[in-house]
């Protein structure tokens, strides 16, 4: 392909190769060639007058003891709807189930009401000192209203006022909540803090903080229904939220360098539209993944779901909840994953009548797991009655996957059921020697 076809796909301007027109994935590419388009062009200084501050965004100044930071406040009333789901309904959810289940125990005793949700916009993915934190938003509970702000550096030179807005939040001490903050978010803001001198590096607390970090939350659960579980995929799937001409991540910093060097915060519009959705979708996604988590028998929640939640409460070692959640789909609404998770709950609640008949269940499902059929066979094989069904069952488990265990295994129990079969009736001669 010549070099200007190849910078005509990239710009949208071309139909990929081996896609159809009018199908979706050429609309998704055409619209994405577009908002590329317009992100080149703002770059270029084409889009016209620049457009100010205040005509994007209903935002002014606050003055911080370290200088003024142009701030944007957005209230929303507790049984406003983002998507299907009211943003109050977080507020009045228990969370005493998930200190054990994300394994923070830094979580006891927090409720829900002194959550700050946190979200940035960054120059970067990368987690070095040189991002810049551009834009902070954070929610949080303020009377009868979420009160969402979001802090903009219109310069570099802002960067200690707006740090200082964050730090006036944290002292209130809240249960810091987030997507994927744990990794990115909470690392570029610890460095810019640092930085800045607000903190020492060895007193900069920020990582050690209670911290409810949904994508992992939200990962375990949702773990192979969705093709990912990226936020605006959860958004769309669970929340019934759909975002319009959404501005992709990886432009978003080009809009805010754009508007650093043209002063034009036309752009920026979209990018504030996006963090604000960020902000407001933690919300109602901490209250579905919440609901969804309770350790408890539930007949509503979807079977792949409660699956993934017995195979996380057994790795956090309770047995009992995860026997618990699967229960109300027992025995023949769960995939063999979910079954697999029932033999383990079972064999380690220490319940041989639920071990084996999960273990019968698992074999139904799922006639050639080795796996399941091996550990069947071994069980079946301790009982002379059973033998025999042991003995085919590791048949079958060495043919599914043959090795050396399953070989050695077989062997044994055909010798075991040899010496335990009676003898052949002799023949008439035999008996008068």
């Amino acid at each position: 392909m010549k070099l200007g076809d190849r910078l005509r796909r990239t710009l949208g301007e071309a139909t990929p190769e081996g896609t159809a027109p009018g199908s979706p994935l050429r609309d998704e590419l055409e619209r994405y060639g577009k908002l590329r388009e317009r992100a080149a062009a703002a770059a270029r200084g084409e889009l016209g007058e620049a457009v100010s501050l205040a005509a994007v965004s209903d935002g002014g100044l606050i003055e911080t003891p370290r200088g003024p930071a142009w701030v944007v406040d957005t209230r929303f009333e507790l049984t406003h709807l983002h998507g299907t789901r009211r943003i109050g309904t977080f507020f009045d959810t228990e969370l005493e189930h998930l200190p054990a289940l994300v394994a923070d125990e830094r979580l006891h005793g927090r409720d829900a009401r002194q959550a700050l949700f946190l979200d940035i916009e960054a120059t970067g993915l990368d987690h070095g000192a040189g991002t810049h934190a551009f834009l902070i938003g954070w929610g949080r509970l303020d009377g009868q209203e979420l009160l969402v702000r979001q802090a903009l550096l219109r310069e570099p030179a802002e960067e200690e006022a707006v740090l200082q807005l964050l730090v006036d939040e944290l002292e209130r001490d809240p249960l810091l909540v987030s997507f994927n903050g744990k990794s990115y978010d909470l690392t570029v803001l610890q460095s810019r803090l640092v930085i800045q001198r607000f903190y020492h590096r060895t007193d900069c607390d920020l990582k050690l903080r209670p911290h409810l970090d949904l994508l992992h939350l939200g990962r375990n659960l949702h773990r192979g229904r969705f093709p990912d579980t990226r936020l605006g995929t959860l958004e769309r799937q669970l929340l019934g939220f759909e975002r319009i001409d959404d501005v992709p991540g990886h432009l978003v910093p080009s809009c805010w360098f754009h508007f650093l060097r043209s002063g034009d915060a036309g752009p920026l519009g979209g990018v504030l539209l996006h963090n604000l959705h960020d902000v407001v979708s933690m919300v109602t996604l901490a209250e579905r993944l919440a609901h969804e988590a309770l350790p408890l028998a539930d007949p509503t929640r979807d079977a792949a779901v409660s699956a993934n939640l017995a195979r996380l409460l057994l790795r956090r070692g309770m047995p009992g909840p995860a026997r618990e959640v699967l229960a109300p789909h027992t025995p023949h609404g769960l995939e063999p994953d979910g079954l697999r998770s029932l033999v383990t709950a079972a064999r380690r609640s220490g319940d041989a009548a639920g071990y084996r008949a999960a273990l019968e269940t698992l074999v139904r499902a799922a006639p050639e797991d080795a796996a399941a059929l091996g550990s069947l066979a071994r069980l079946l094989a301790r009982d002379a009655d059973t033998l025999g069904r042991a003995v085919e069952l590791a048949e079958r488990a060495w043919k599914a996957h043959p090795s050396r265990v399953a070989a050695r295994r077989l062997a044994m129990m055909r010798r075991r059921l040899a010496a335990a079969s009676p003898p052949s009736p002799a023949e008439p001669e035999e008996l008068t020697r």
